[in-house]
């Protein structure tokens, strides 16, 4: 052993005993630290989206939409701004290139964080973006009183680091988790959801008591202790792991999939023609199409067309966040049941939940865009879409793991990439409706269109999807063995038809 794997080692055995970890189960650790990594990194990426409010100064308020159809009447007090103290003379199109510049990065980093992640494990890849991702929120007050490009330029670097947090923690699943226990640990990923809720609320007090700069102080921080963490206690593979019961590890080992292997080349040919692969990315990315509308456009519907004031809105945005947390624990928690008593075959289970996470909310969607001023209905049918949209992790966001265990790492990253094509496609729709009139009528259009794609989508899905683990995925030795085991069978009944003609032809004589 290293002298630096043995330093490693002593640091992981003081933190294990003196943090309460010892007596958790290994893969218990690695989901609280997966939940709370997505969680950071989350609270990272969406601060900005409020505290940007504080860092530009104020101008005065501006009719931007005609204001027809709404379910409250215009005053001058409901459009009075708010002063939030900020020193930065930054126009509308320099606020949208600091915000947006993540997303062109991020969606390009998907794919090379999924070659990453295959080649040097989850453990340095997530924990050196967590760590870079830290020092460009750090430096975010600093640069952004020197000049605005510098900042857009740390928001790119931000996004191409964050770009390789999905597929390693996906490339650590095959490895960790066994079958029965994918979907429950696949609500890790619902850290967006936590990390949205801490951020519009940490945010929010911490500008109104301090100032908008500690906002990034504050998650920088966070992000360098949450690195920290993961490297000391993070190991890629249970074998590896240096304190993990004999029970924990025999276990895993019985319940995962049978046909790991840790070959480095990636067969991309094969990736990207596979049905199945296809069938998640497309039904994936209908699901996002309407996350996005109410993720980046929900605050303003809320506002324009429902009146909600700038505190409410954050605040049900965030109870909401934290409603889908909820409800990802909760489908996924039925649908591990219903694979560990096996009730319904993997197949029909991941269709199911898909299914519900994308249908109901499509005829959700239809249903909001008719309720008219019933604002109590609005924002439970809103509840709603938001609640439901998770079943879709335990269907097709889980069955990544399913059809390729050994190569989730890159097979998630090109999922991503289909996935988050609607952070621009959808939200460049929902601006050009609503540069021409932001009314009750254009928003019913744009919640018919994103209920169209999401229920489409998960039609494709529901087609051609797959449980099984793919051809391609399993090891060179393993295809080799069942090539050979398919030869002997068709030798022996070869055989056993020449013999069965030699037995009919000694009867005729």
């Amino acid at each position: 052993m290293s002298y630096r794997n043995s330093v490693q080692n002593n640091l992981n055995n003081v933190f294990y005993k003196h943090c309460c970890f010892g007596w958790m189960p290994a893969r218990l650790v690695l989901y609280l630290l997966s939940l709370s990594g997505i969680s950071v990194s989350f609270i990272m990426r969406i601060a900005i989206n409020l505290t940007i409010l504080a860092m530009v100064k104020e101008k005065p308020a501006v009719e931007n939409f005609n204001s027809s159809e709404t379910c409250y009447e215009t005053t001058n007090t409901t459009n009075a701004a708010i002063d939030y103290g900020g020193t930065l003379d930054w126009s509308i199109d320099v606020q949208y290139y600091i915000l947006t510049s993540f997303y062109w990065t991020y969606i390009l980093s998907q794919i090379f964080g999924g070659i990453a992640a295959q080649k040097f494990g989850t453990k340095k890849v997530f924990g050196w973006s967590l760590f870079i991702t830290s020092i460009c929120n750090l430096c975010i007050p600093v640069c952004s009183s020197i000049h605005y490009v510098i900042v857009i330029i740390l928001q790119a670097i931000h996004g191409l680091s964050q770009g390789f947090t999905w597929p390693a923690i996906y490339a650590v699943i095959g490895h960790w988790i066994p079958i029965q226990e994918r979907s429950r640990f696949v609500t890790c990923f619902q850290g967006l959801s936590l990390g949205t809720t801490l951020a519009n609320l940490m945010s929010g007090f911490i500008i109104a008591k301090i100032g908008w700069a500690y906002v990034f102080y504050a998650i920088g921080t966070i992000g360098l202790l949450c690195s920290l963490l993961w490297f000391l206690l993070i190991h890629d593979k249970p074998e590896q792991h240096p304190r993990i019961s004999k029970q924990e590890l025999r276990y895993i080992q019985e319940n995962r999939e049978q046909s790991l292997h840790s070959q480095k080349k990636i067969p991309w040919v094969s990736i990207l023609t596979s049905l199945p692969v296809w069938a998640i990315g497309i039904t994936s990315f209908g699901r996002m199409w309407l996350c996005s509308v109410i993720l980046v456009y929900g605050p303003l519907y809320l506002k324009t067309i429902i009146g909600l004031k700038v505190e409410l809105n954050g605040l049900l945005l965030g109870v909401s966040s934290f409603a889908a947390f909820l409800s990802a624990l909760f489908f996924s928690f039925i649908s591990d049941k219903l694979v560990a008593h096996k009730l319904v075959s993997l197949r029909f289970n991941r269709k199911m939940f898909s299914t519900i996470g994308q249908v109901i909310p499509g005829v959700f969607a239809i249903v909001i865009g008719h309720l008219n001023c019933n604002i109590s209905l609005i924002i439970t049918t809103w509840f709603l879409i938001q609640i439901f949209l998770t079943a879709g992790f335990p269907g097709s966001m889980t069955n990544i793991v399913d059809i390729s265990p050994s190569y989730t790492a890159p097979v998630s990253a090109f999922v991503q990439c289909i996935l988050l094509l609607p952070t621009i496609l959808a939200t460049l729709l929902v601006k050009t409706l609503l540069q021409e009139e932001n009314s009750s009528k254009s928003w019913r259009i744009i919640f018919y269109i994103s209920s169209g794609v999401v229920i489409g989508t998960s039609l494709f899905y529901t087609i051609f999807a797959s449980a099984e683990v793919q051809s391609w995925d399993r090891s060179r030795s393993l295809r080799k063995r069942n090539k050979r085991k398919k030869e002997k069978l068709d030798n022996d009944t070869i055989e056993l038809y020449e013999l069965d003609d030699l037995t009919n032809q000694s009867t005729r004589f």
